[in-house]
């Protein structure tokens, strides 16, 4: 059978780039290079260039690109918040944070999860001024027999070894599902965010491995948490390219299992102070589609919205996910010229940047 193609010669690249620059009446395809970010990308780039990626991409999901929905809750109340909680998880929530200002007692921590099926639901909890109290605490409410999913984060995050030590026995004990080493970045640029979470996550290997942990044990318990920008397309690149180098980095301490180069990722979308909320909300949507289409695991919005705020963000991925079905094809960015390219120049410039700290 004869390909529809065949009738037409083929174009190459320098007739296309000849093509191109008359027809938007630009100087020379060098002008239309976009610098950013400390990168060059080129305008367009060819199937026949060697673009592609020479492995897949590590994922927690291998068998659809599904996602958490989480609800961040602002706790002052904790009776208040356990009711916002239950409301957002019968409306399309299907994890939950609990953003804690002060320490609580043992009896509010019952209360904050009344009703929540912790071994079912995924409950996270950040904010936290006093590490080991809330510890002490979380650890008396919980019922020793069930496993948990969810995270701990603090307000800053620590090397301190005797802390650090604390949180992995208590993993250990409950859930290789539980992350207790949240680790996320200020950095403003796209690969110092890259280089600076891979640079504080090898830190924390290299902590734990000499304190006597394995690899496995403690690659399951970390978890990235990335800001989410603007540039649509620079974002899903960003998301990958983590991905692909802290696999990288765990690959150095020789782990036993493969799933150990997992990382869990969480897309963290703050509020945009400067927007109209109606605008917000266009902003956000693209923003959502890009963390998901770059492959991370749970997406968050930050914890001051109101009740409104969070509906609306909330169904922008009821949405993706039940009617633009985002959640059905794995790596949906695999396989484009573009953002595989864009991938790739993240990877290098990254790396390049994380290497000056550590030899590896």
């Amino acid at each position: 059978m004869k390909h529809n193609f065949e009738e037409f010669d083929a174009v190459t690249q320098e007739v296309f780039e000849k093509e191109l620059v008359k027809s938007i009446k630009a100087e020379s395809i060098e002008s239309l290079i976009w610098k950013t970010e400390g990168l060059e990308i080129q305008p367009f780039y060819f199937s026949d260039e060697a673009s592609y990626l020479a492995y897949e991409i590590p994922r927690n999901n291998s068998n659809n690109n599904a996602w958490w929905i989480v609800e961040n809750i602002q706790v002052s109340d904790v009776i208040k918040a356990n009711q916002e909680a239950l409301e957002a998880l019968n409306k399309g929530a299907t994890a939950l944070n609990f953003h804690i200002n002060e320490v609580i007692s043992e009896n509010s921590f019952h209360q904050l999860i009344k009703s929540i099926s912790l071994p079912h639901i995924v409950t996270s909890f950040s904010g936290i001024k006093k590490p080991l109290e809330f510890l002490a605490n979380f650890k008396s409410t919980l019922n020793q027999n069930i496993a948990i999913n969810g995270s701990i984060s603090f307000d800053s995050y620590s090397l301190d070894e005797k802390l650090n030590k604390e949180l992995m026995g208590f993993s250990v004990e409950q859930s290789s599902l539980f992350r207790v080493f949240v680790i996320s970045s200020e950095k403003s640029t796209l690969t110092g965010q890259i280089a600076d979470l891979l640079k504080q996550g090898n830190q924390l290997l290299h902590l734990l491995v000499n304190a006597g942990y394995s690899i496995d044990d403690i690659a399951s318990r970390i978890q990235f948490n990335i800001k989410i920008g603007k540039s649509f397309l620079l974002e899903v690149a960003k998301i990958r390219a983590l991905r692909i180098l802290w696999s990288a980095v765990v690959h150095n301490y020789k782990p036993q299992h493969a799933c150990s180069k997992i990382v869990f990722i969480q897309a963290v979308i703050e509020k945009q102070a400067d927007l109209l909320v109606e605008n917000s909300f266009i902003q956000n949507t693209t923003r959502v589609m890009s963390a998901v289409i770059g492959g991370v695991d749970a997406v968050m919005f930050s914890p001051e919205l109101n009740s409104f705020e969070r509906r609306i963000n909330r169904n922008i991925q009821l949405l993706c996910r039940d009617e633009s079905y985002f959640d059905k094809v794995i790596d949906p960015a695999a396989g484009s010229n573009y953002i595989e390219n864009v991938t790739r120049l993240c990877c290098d410039k990254s790396w390049g940047i994380f290497q000056n700290e550590f030899k590896l």
